[in-house]
């Protein structure tokens, strides 16, 4: 059974989101729709887990749906969001809570972990936590 459902908007994270919010405007002819955002206080830290969180954006309406069609909410995060180490800081996080996750086997290793030591420290790691791999 499925449920009445409608698409409304998705989010897009951006360190600078006018820059991004300009490509959307000027490639696929996206328009913005006001007021800017500007978000703090209690509930953007509750809802983002960030304690300080400050969010800047907008939201830029898709073309071809009307003006009431889905929206691209264009934000970015005061301070930036976190980074995570994938090695230090992920997949410790990932394992202590069980999830299961898919790694891929590809040719250059550097696109996701900058050195080959790292790569190895974090295949250790994989396999130290009984964590195999899905190859493709």
């Amino acid at each position: 059974m499925t449920i009445s459902a409608k698409y409304v908007h998705t989010n897009l994270v951006a360190r600078d989101w006018k820059t991004l919010a300009d490509f959307y405007q000027t490639v696929f002819g996206c328009s913005p729709v006001p007021p800017e955002r500007n978000l703090t206080g209690p509930a953007i830290a509750n809802a983002t887990n960030i304690s300080n969180a400050h969010i800047r954006g907008m939201h830029m309406r898709l073309p071809g749906w009307g003006d009431e069609g889905p929206t691209l909410e264009i934000f970015s995060y005061i301070p930036d969001v976190p980074y995570y180490e994938i090695g230090k800081d992920l997949l410790p996080d990932v394992v202590k809570r069980g999830e299961k996750f898919y790694a891929y086997e590809c040719n250059d290793y550097s696109k996701g972990i900058d050195t080959r030591e790292k790569w190895d420290e974090v295949e250790d790691y994989l396999k130290k936590n009984n964590i195999t791999f899905a190859k493709n």
